[in-house]
This record gives C-alpha cells, sequence and structure tokens, in this order.
C-alpha cells in the first residue's frame, strides 16, 4: 500500500501518515489544524515545500507521496533543508531530499 505523509514543515504538532489502497482518495486534514509558531498563515498543501497549494479537497496516490504545509509570511523553503545527493563518479543518479528543520535527515 502507498504510503501518504503530510509534513507540517515547521508548523505545530505532528506529521501525519497514512496508508490506503493505490488510486484510493482521502480528504485532506482539516485546513484550520495547522499552526505555525511563528505566525505564518496555512495556505494549503503542496507537493514540495515551495509549491503552490493543491486545489482539490481529496488526494488519490498510486506511490508514497509527501504532501508538505504551505505557510505565507516565511520565505520559501525557511523551515526546510534541501539536502542534494551526487554519484561523485559512481553508478548512480543526482538526486535532492527535502527535510523539515528540527528533523534528524536520513541518509541514503
Amino acid at each position: 500500500m502507498p504510503q501518504l505523509t503530510f509534513d507540517i514543515c515547521g508548523g505545530v504538532g505532528q506529521n501525519y501518515t497514512t496508508f490506503l489502497p493505490s488510486g484510493e482518495s482521502v480528504a485532506f486534514p482539516n485546513p484550520n489544524d495547522p499552526i505555525h509558531p511563528k505566525g505564518a498563515k496555512f495556505l494549503g498543501w503542496g507537493f514540495t515545500p515551495t509549491d503552490v497549494p493543491y486545489t482539490s479537497p481529496t488526494i488519490a496516490i498510486f506511490t508514497n507521496t509527501v504532501m508538505y504545509a504551505l505557510w505565507e509570511g516565511l520565505p520559501p523553503g525557511a523551515d526546510t533543508y534541501e539536502f542534494t545527493f551526487k554519484p561523485n563518479g559512481a553508478n548512480g543518479e543526482r538526486y535532492s531530499v527535502v527535510y523539515p528543520a528540527g528533523e534528524m535527515a536520513i541518509l541514503p
């Protein structure tokens, strides 16, 4: 089953993760729930921490997906860090991972 995680990106509370059958729709958490300790306004959920808000009230997923809380009043990515991994001559492709500030980064 694909995993869907709602990352609150520095907001108050815990990230929320659920598992659901591939293609099944799930409603977004209540948009009034996320609050930010620095007073930023919650705009909605996006596919990256610097995305525009996803406008549908539900989402169907087919692979593991992370939705990020988007905040107005903070510089883009202010509460996240992006790590870029380069193969440095080894086999594999360059890729990036975004982590919220204050969370432990898990390296591959």
